[in-house]
């Protein structure tokens, strides 16, 4: 009942994803080919690594 109440608490933006949310990404995700999905991973590294190198 303490984690209904805290997650009630939170700004809309700060709570969790529903459920059926996350079953429609986890669908997405599953009907992705796996080489699109390294190819996302891969370039998410290197923007993060940009970004590090730039800002940090």
């Amino acid at each position: 009942m303490r984690t209904a109440l805290a997650v009630a608490a939170l700004p809309r933006a700060a709570r969790p994803l529903a459920p059926s949310l996350r079953r429609a990404w986890a669908a997405v995700a599953r009907s992705a080919p796996p080489s699109h999905l390294l190819t996302t991973a891969i370039l998410a590294l290197l923007w993060s690594g940009v970004f590090l190198w730039r800002f940090a």
